[in-house]
């Protein structure tokens, strides 16, 4: 199997559905962070539907692996297409409190609970307030 996929990478260098196919053998064998770095440079030459499912699919695993950086510009790019997705705007909250941006994080949250995001948005909500020193809903 990794010697297929290492003669398969060899003959198509570059070739978006094996970096694809790359991805998805790290993530399946445990390696987010390179299943991340596999697909990420490559995201923008993608169709808008496949780079829409391959950031929906390497958010989550670049917030796992604290590169929030990395992970708010995917997030960014997915509350472009889907403002109204509260795991989108969830993921851009974690993003942005991270790397204290918090009144982005405020703008996320706030969007999470408005699309029903439930508890954990509220949660998220609750987190913003804390971290930025604001004081919590009444």
């Amino acid at each position: 199997e990794k010697q297929a996929l290492i003669e398969l990478m060899a003959s198509h260098p570059g070739q978006a559905e094996v970096l694809r196919t790359r991805s998805r053998w790290l993530r399946a064998h445990g390696d987010r962070r390179g299943a991340a770095e596999a697909v990420l440079p490559m995201v923008s030459a993608l169709a808008p539907t496949l780079a829409l499912a391959e950031q929906r699919r390497i958010g989550p695993l670049l917030l796992k692996e604290r590169q929030f950086a990395d992970a708010h510009g995917v997030y960014t790019a997915l509350a472009a297409v889907a403002p109204e997705d509260a795991e989108v705007q969830l993921g851009l909250a974690g993003c942005a409190i991270e790397l204290k941006r918090f009144d982005e994080a405020d703008t996320a949250a706030r969007r999470a609970v408005e699309a029903g995001g439930g508890e954990k948005a509220r949660q998220v909500l609750r987190e913003v307030m804390m971290r930025s020193g604001r004081a919590g809903p009444s």
